[in-house]
């Protein structure tokens, strides 16, 4: 089993390493199949395990990752001590040490990665539309103790606006934090949003004066092959989750890590994610010849309401894996580590 992953399109200085996994290359049986590394997801607690180290071990991590208990919240912890609390409940954790590997697991909800541009300290946040809310991305800025100006950001795969129907409720309370995030909703069903919580996320960040926000262009729901996702599989029952994963390198070590063959950073794109077409934004943004990797196609799915999802993807086994791909001129990577 050799596990897979998605390494991040952003300019972080040498020394900084991320990586998002992909749902292929795990031991994880249906309905979590394969590479599940969530362990409160009704999955044997000998699999998760077993997939956490074969990705630790693909990845060449310095350390085991400080997983989070994630509770939709904005507790921030900072993890720059050579022991780890026992207790980490939080959704968002930050540090300066070497070696430290932050993780955040989701299966729709955005992951944030924070890096300062000198590769000194670096964040993770676990943004759902609670999270988002109740500011957690302002307050993993904070504990970061960087100015914002001196800050990166990525946000990985998450659900994308066309999949994402919500109730007014959700509006509302994003809407009570910035009035400009009704710029993230558009009107679907009465009484019903479709929400862009990619978009309001770099919005967020944006209006915080961060050097640069980068991704946002990969929709969970919309890639069965590659991506967990509550809300499309969640009805039918249990799904896995993804980690995000960011650590400052110590040093030379054995093993393979995600490697970029990049020309160099790109400016940041700007702009509002369009789920199902991960890098549209970048092929009219940049003007670059890109590589697409197609969507899974999506069947017709009945509306359903923010709190119980879409309905679920079809029973059977697991999904058909896309033919592996890399992108053109860019860092976004899916395969084997050896890629």
């Amino acid at each position: 089993m050799t596990p897979a992953w998605l390494v991040p399109d952003w300019p972080a200085p040498p020394g900084v390493r991320a990586a998002t996994t992909l749902r292929t290359g795990g031991v994880s049986p249906p309905p979590w199949h394969a590479l599940n590394l969530g362990d409160h997801v009704g999955d044997d607690p000998a699999r998760v395990a077993q997939n956490r180290r074969l990705l630790g071990e693909a990845l060449g991590l310095p350390e085991p990752p400080a997983w989070l208990a994630q509770v939709h919240g904005r507790e921030v912890l900072r993890l720059d001590e050579a022991t780890l609390p026992a207790e980490r409940v939080a959704d968002g954790a930050v540090t300066g040490r070497p070696g430290r590997v932050l993780a955040v697991l989701t299966a729709d909800c955005l992951p944030v990665l924070f890096c300062s541009a000198d590769g000194s300290r670096i964040g993770v946040a676990h943004a759902g539309w609670r999270g988002l809310a109740d500011g957690v991305l302002e307050a993993t800025l904070a504990a970061l103790d960087v100015s914002p100006g001196g800050v990166l950001a990525w946000l990985g795969p998450g659900i994308g606006a066309a999949a994402y129907e919500v109730g007014a409720e959700v509006r509302d309370a994003c809407l009570a934090v910035a009035a400009d995030a009704a710029e993230s909703f558009a009107p679907g069903r009465p009484g019903r949003w479709q929400f862009d919580l990619a978009g309001l996320a770099r919005r967020r960040l944006e209006a915080l004066g961060l050097a640069g926000v980068y991704g946002g262009e990969w929709c969970t729901h919309a890639d069965p092959a590659r991506f967990y996702s509550h809300r499309r599989d969640g009805a039918a029952g249990p799904t896995g989750r993804m980690a995000t994963l960011l650590w400052i390198d110590p040093g030379p070590r054995p093993g393979p890590r995600p490697r970029s063959s990049a020309p160099g950073p790109r400016p940041p794109v700007r702009g509002r994610t369009m789920a199902g077409f991960p890098s549209l934004r970048n092929l009219y943004a940049l003007g670059e010849p890109r590589h697409v990797p197609a969507a899974a196609p999506q069947q017709a799915e009945a509306p359903q309401g923010a709190a119980n999802g879409n309905a679920a993807a079809g029973a059977g086994g697991p999904p058909k894996a896309l033919p592996m791909a890399t992108r053109q001129r860019g860092r976004d990577v899916t395969g084997p580590p050896s890629a």
